[in-house]
């Protein structure tokens, strides 16, 4: 035995040597092919292994293949482009490894507990962009997991939370007078829509890039051409993204039309004139043209100014036009000049005075150009509540419904954002007023559908009423602390006992409502009665009766809508899927069962019978 082991010795030990033996430069590329775990532990053997484990290249390395996102503190970009040497990129691979685990822990933790949502929600979003690849990652495991509803809604809303801090952060830069491109101050609605899909404001500002280098390509040498050259070359080019065919003649009829990123990645989606100037523009100034928005009533028209001591005058023009020095391009017509005196006409017969022509003919700012954006978006959004807009909806596939239903309230949300910031409060009464309204709207969205927002609304909303005598102040503060504190409460659990005894219905069931026919999904039950007039409000259900014998259901119905329905009302049905359910009731179950047809719950903290 002794011979035995003191041969595997001598083996053992002249392997090691041979290993030794080997070129630094071949041991580095087989590092290169272990895991960075395994590099950490090798690391351990001996010192030679130690150096060349810890050789800034290779950790470089896999901090750029074993992450996507990073978050803006880190400027990964400048650090890219350094020599290796100067950045500490072990150091660096490993906070970012720290923080997958930590996100991992705590997304864990909001899976498994209602309770204390919105600190852990802040959690991980005060690791920005560093986390995100963590919650993608289980938006796609979410398909194999046992809680694969759940896995995948929560990891999204976490998700949107992150992307609503990014938002709001741009637009707070603007207002602290920041110089923010005109693409990504836009792209910033896009964030309130985008979940798990690609086309964030660092996607945006990637396309844009892309687009100015391909145009610079096309036209060598244009920054030094004469503007107006610069002009017809844009235009040239422009007509070949095909934007200006693309562009509705009904824009409110789909919100994604107001949206710069869906018009960027989505080739063949329709555009409103806006989106289209937006996208112009930004373009040209990524090539050196000043190039704005105008003011125009009811229309979207790019303006572009002179260089100084430029001018742009052209033989179509007259004497006064040459004195106005400012081209306007009309997308409804390829981006083609229009004379200021058509536009001019144009406002004479919309009634306007000719004093008035010189307010409307300037540039409008990236403020005005947000809250413009906003009221598209609050005119879709109320266009699609009427009869006609729900009409339109039904025509969708069941899984577009809901997804639309979805993006249309997180659109509601981003448009009250953006009014509310953006509005001049100071100016007159009329917008202070104005203002309060919609901050009073936005609570309550933030109560019944953002409760994770807390921290945004005492970071963008809360200074706009630091005054502690302002009612309005103490409004807000108490809607936090009471948001805040439901947060932290554990949910009364529910049993079938005493005036319980006789629930018929239990939740995950899906059900068709007998006199509406909508379908749903019940999510809790009891025999209190919600105080309405009439019909609810918020769920334009169909009304309760006040006798508290009776038992009536929470529901979450296709249009995302939480509705209150009496036990009598329901019709129990056995889909093979809901479809139409599906994107939103991750926000109370785990999975789909399609042997039983009802839907395994994910609160039972709060009712553990069912």
């Amino acid at each position: 035995i002794a011979s035995h082991m003191a041969g595997k010795f001598n083996i053992e030990t002249e392997n090691i040597k041979s290993f030794y033996g080997l070129p630094d430069e071949l041991i580095q590329q087989i590092l290169f092919y272990c895991t960075p775990n395994d590099i950490l532990y090798v690391q351990r053997v001996c010192k030679k292994l130690y150096q060349l484990g810890g050789e800034p290249l290779l950790w470089r390395h896999h901090c750029l293949v074993d992450f996507d996102h990073w978050d803006a503190k880190h400027k990964i970009c400048e650090k890219f482009t350094e020599p290796s040497e100067g950045v500490n990129w072990k150091m660096l691979y490993k906070y970012r490894n720290h923080v997958d685990v930590k996100t991992a822990k705590v997304f864990e933790s909001i899976l498994h507990s209602q309770v204390n949502r919105v600190s852990k929600y802040q959690t991980i979003a005060d690791f920005g962009y560093d986390a995100k690849d963590t919650l993608l990652r289980h938006c796609i495991e979410s398909k194999i997991s046992d809680d694969s509803l759940s896995r995948r809604y929560y990891a999204k809303s976490v998700l949107d939370f992150i992307h609503r801090c990014k938002a709001l952060e741009v637009w707070q830069g603007i207002l602290d007078g920041e110089n923010i491109p005109l693409e990504v101050a836009v792209g910033s609605f896009d964030m309130f829509t985008l979940h798990d899909e690609p086309g964030d404001l660092y996607a945006i500002s990637e396309v844009f890039e892309k687009l100015a280098e391909n145009f610079r390509l096309q036209c060598p040498g244009v920054e030094s051409l004469p503007t107006r050259t610069k002009v017809i070359a844009l235009n040239s080019f422009f007509k070949k993204l095909n934007l200006n065919e693309r562009i509705s003649s009904s824009p409110y009829l789909d919100l994604k039309n107001h949206y710069i990123g869906t018009g960027l990645n989505k080739p063949g989606h329709p555009l409103s004139s806006l989106t289209c100037v937006i996208i112009y523009c930004a373009l040209g100034k990524k090539i050196g043209l000043d190039a704005r928005v105008c003011n125009m009533p009811g229309s979207s028209y790019a303006t572009i100014f002179p260089n100084p001591g430029e001018s742009l005058g052209s033989p179509c023009l007259d004497e006064k036009e040459l004195e106005n020095e400012i081209v306007y391009l009309d997308p409804n017509r390829f981006m083609e000049q229009i004379s200021i005196t058509t536009l001019r006409q144009t406002l004479s017969g919309l009634g306007l005075p000719p004093k008035k022509d010189s307010e409307y003919l300037t540039q409008l700012g990236v403020s005005s150009i947000i809250q413009h954006i906003s009221r598209c978006i609050l005119a879709s959004v109320s266009l699609h509540k009427t009869r006609d807009g729900k009409n339109l909806i039904r025509r969708f596939l069941p899984t577009t419904q809901a997804e639309f239903y979805s993006d249309m309230e997180n659109a509601y949300y981003s448009a009250l954002w953006a009014n509310i910031m953006f509005i001049n409060h100071l100016k007159n009464q009329a917008d202070k007023l104005k203002q309060r309204r919609l901050i009073r709207i936005l609570l309550d969205e933030y109560i019944s559908k953002y409760p994770m927002d807390g921290s945004l609304i005492e970071k963008h909303i809360l200074p706009l009423h630091d005054n502690f005598q302002d009612p309005e102040f103490s409004r807000i503060t108490t809607t936090l602390n009471f948001v805040r504190a439901s947060d932290k409460t554990p949910k009364r659990t529910k049993l079938y006992r005493s005036n319980f005894k006789t629930v018929k219905y239990k939740v995950g069931q899906v059900f068709s409502h007998k006199r509406y026919r909508y379908i749903a999904v019940i999510t809790g039950w009891g025999s209190e009665v919600r105080e309405s007039n009439g019909i609810d409000p918020i769920s334009q259900s169909y009304p309760l009766s006040q006798d508290c014998n009776r038992h009536f259901y929470h529901a979450l119905a296709e249009d995302t809508s939480i509705r209150y329905v009496s036990e009598e009302n329901i019709e129990i049905i056995k889909p093979e899927q809901p479809l139409s359910l599906m994107s939103q009731a991750g926000k109370y179950f785990k999975r789909w069962d399609a042997k039983t047809h009802t839907f395994i719950s994910g609160i039972k903290d709060e009712y553990p019978e069912d």
